[in-house]
């Protein structure tokens, strides 16, 4: 009898065992990250470095801008605490341009929309194309659309 008694006590101990198992189970539910969350993520995962800009009228055709020399090694980097810091490259267009300059960024909460405070000032683009390791920033003003175009440094 005492061996039933000890055999119901182990089955009844590992039944009960297996539920606190069970029922310890945090309900993980899968977090999605929003399109703004997304985009950050794209913005800090590397440095960037401007590949090309375009002007043209806001529903006409665009035309590239040339870039100075001094400008073709400039980069910038977007930090996960909303800093935008641009680095001067080794070539500066003006002696007295500083190495970098901090500025501060916010994305929309849509995720379709950068705006970067520089000097007092805010210039707000719309993000067009994250893909293949590239951003598109698109503003338009007074009639006028400029893109830029910046990929991996």
């Amino acid at each position: 009898m005492k061996k039933q008694i000890l055999i119901a006590i182990a089955v009844l101990g590992t039944v009960v065992a297996c539920k606190k198992e069970e029922s310890s189970k945090v309900n993980e539910t899968p977090i999605t990250e929003t399109q703004a969350q997304k985009i950050k993520k794209v913005l800090t995962s590397q440095t960037w470095k401007i590949e090309g800009m375009f002007i043209g009228s806001a529903n006409g055709p665009m035309l590239p801008l040339p870039m100075d020399s001094c400008e073709k090694d400039d980069y910038v980097k977007f930090t996960s605490d909303n800093k935008q810091i641009f680095y001067a490259g080794a070539t500066k267009c003006d002696p007295e341009e500083t190495d970098s300059t901090t500025n501060t960024y916010r994305i929309s909460e849509k995720g379709d929309s950068l705006s970067v405070v520089f000097y007092k000032e805010s210039l707000n683009y719309g993000i067009t194309n994250t893909a293949s390791g590239k951003i598109e920033l698109v503003s338009i003003e007074n009639g006028t659309r400029f893109k830029m175009v910046m990929g991996k440094f």
